[in-house]
């Protein structure tokens, strides 16, 4: 089964957490970095690989995820492969001038996050990837 693959600033854990947490109960299958990667496996190919095996990517902004080399990478990679990207701001910041064009999801106010719309896009994207046009 493909996954939607998590991009965030490892500062942003936490939220991180408990949005797998909420995503995992729709039965939807997440893949973040973190735990995932086995010690003496060449992190960076796990990524490459886990992003071409998502069917989507989350990507959790915050200022210091959009300055982060690493978080760019990942969504940029994403994006060259052609991967549907859903950014989620998680305080204010400005998105890059390449993701400004994609609507995101507000979860900068506490209690009022778009899980719901969150949840129903990423299994809109999961059924197109099952079913290509």
């Amino acid at each position: 089964m493909a996954h939607v693959f998590i991009s965030y600033k490892h500062n942003d854990e936490a939220f991180v957490n408990a949005m797998v947490a909420k995503l995992t109960e729709a039965k939807i299958d997440v893949w973040k970095a973190g735990d995932n990667i086995d010690a003496g496996e060449i992190w960076r190919d796990v990524i490459d690989q886990k992003i071409r095996e998502a069917f989507a990517v989350v990507l959790a902004m915050t200022p210091d995820a959009r300055t982060s080399e690493y978080v760019t990478y990942e969504w940029a990679f994403a994006m060259g492969l052609g991967k549907p990207i859903v950014p989620i701001v998680l305080s204010k910041t400005d998105l890059h001038p390449k993701l400004e064009p994609l609507q995101f999801l507000n979860f900068t106010v506490r209690f009022a996050e778009p899980w719901d719309r969150l949840i129903a896009r990423l299994k809109e994207l999961e059924a197109e990837s099952l079913n290509p046009p």
